[in-house]
């Protein structure tokens, strides 16, 4: 399995991930142009991609569906109440997009858990894509994770997991109080100490490579991010540099492949 972001942000959010003859989008947030010179520079045929998962109706997760619908033709697969949302935001998407509830997903040979998150949203959703023994998850856009979230997505060999803020620089930073006050909540974004202590659950659980995600251009910066992080795990007795590896999903280039045996 590899697995990599095209893009992670509130500008724009989309994962390109390819098993054998599967390959997926998880959300469509750029332009088709933009998307298109992404997956240009990842190697990425984008007229191969069968399948586009996406997490809820946002327009930073869903701005290029219809465009790169019409041009490609992937299958859709959406939450019924998002998927709701989407097609009367896009009426031309209308009965095209295959909905779900909790059942599993079956994408070619990837299995895919839907796992519901709370943010605020028609509906919401994580996605952890396994094929053989190889699994990734993908956790973003979500106000709070608890032991529910961390059950679902434990046996994942790399967790794109959403740092979006520092706490401090939100309170300071140009934000109305109004949007400071729905990030901060549980039904906003995960904070970078929230981050922390989730890896530190799943380190013990396994995982082993982390992909911060979602990161904010105004409230955060890579470095707060990494340094939190390092921090809160070095208190629980993980270092960073030996027994985790933390990497970074970007809002303006691609990030890292993470490429993940299926038959270990």
């Amino acid at each position: 399995m590899r697995i990599l972001s095209l893009a992670s942000g509130s500008k724009g959010n989309c994962y390109y991930v390819e098993s054998g003859e599967s390959h997926i989008l998880v959300d469509c947030g750029l332009s088709l142009k933009r998307l298109e010179e992404r997956m240009a520079e990842a190697g990425i045929d984008p007229s191969k991609v069968g399948y586009v998962l996406i997490s809820h109706e946002h327009s930073d997760h869903t701005k290029g569906l219809v465009n790169f619908f019409k041009k490609y033709h992937p299958k859709i697969f959406c939450n019924y109440i998002s998927a709701e949302r989407i097609e009367k935001l896009n009426p031309e998407l209308e009965s095209r997009i295959n909905t779900f509830d909790n059942e599993q997903l079956f994408l070619g040979n990837v299995t895919v858990d839907a796992i519901p998150v709370s943010h605020d949203s028609s509906f919401c959703t994580a996605f952890k894509l396994s094929a053989g023994s190889a699994a990734a998850s993908i956790v973003t856009d979500l106000g709070f994770i608890d032991s529910g979230i961390i059950d679902k997505i434990s046996g994942s060999k790399v967790v794109f997991l959403e740092s979006n803020h520092d706490e401090r620089m939100l309170r300071i930073c140009h934000y109305p109080s109004i949007i400071k006050s729905r990030i901060a909540s549980n039904m906003g974004h995960l904070s970078n100490t929230q981050a922390g202590h989730a890896m530190v659950e799943l380190v013990r659980r396994g995982t082993r490579h982390f992909a911060l995600s979602h990161i904010s251009e105004n409230s955060n910066t890579y470095e707060k991010a990494y340094v939190t992080i390092a921090n809160i795990l070095g208190e629980s007795g993980i270092n960073i540099d030996t027994d985790v590896v933390v990497r970074f999903a970007h809002q303006h280039k691609i990030g890292n492949n993470f490429k993940l045996g299926e038959d270990d």
